[in-house]
């Protein structure tokens, strides 16, 4: 009897380490080898990305940040002048976007609001609370008017 459980292990033991179970485990060991692989070349692309970030703004602010420190007054107006650019710049797309009568009432619209809410807001600091308070209801009231008077083409 001890001799069949002996011959039992070796059968087990050959099914177990057979060339076709090898193959699949092989299989499997290199579908975990290249998952590991594809991790690992992941995290290096994501780590290249990130020092290339930290370089290129680097290479970008510290030249500005120089700029501003050593000649504030040119680096404020070359700073403003840019930004007035971009303004004008936008202005200009949105009107040979929409026309000009709906980007002019378009305008008068954000006005209204950003208005009323300074004045609202600039009442409330000086203590005037029932004027910041009538100022937001004729806020509301000023562009409700400007809302329903836009024709349906326009919006």
């Amino acid at each position: 009897m001890a001799h069949t459980n002996l011959s039992n292990m070796k059968k087990n033991a050959s099914v177990r380490l057979s060339p076709q179970k090898l193959s699949g485990s092989k299989k499997r060991l290199s579908l975990v080898v290249h998952g590991y692989k594809i991790l690992f070349l992941s995290i290096l692309k994501l780590l290249a990305l990130a020092t290339l970030c930290v370089v290129l703004s680097f290479a970008v602010v510290f030249p500005l940040w120089k700029w501003a420190l050593s000649s504030p007054k040119s680096y404020t107006y070359c700073m403003l002048a840019l930004l007035a650019l971009a303004v004008i710049s936008f202005l200009a797309r949105r009107i040979k976007k929409h026309g000009i009568r709906p980007f002019l009432r378009g305008l008068l619209r954000v006005l209204v609001i950003a208005g009323g809410i300074a004045l609202s807001v600039f009442c409330v600091l000086s203590g005037l609370r029932f004027a910041a308070l009538l100022v937001l209801a004729a806020m509301f009231i000023a562009s409700g008017i400007l809302a329903s008077g836009a024709n349906k083409k326009e919006r």
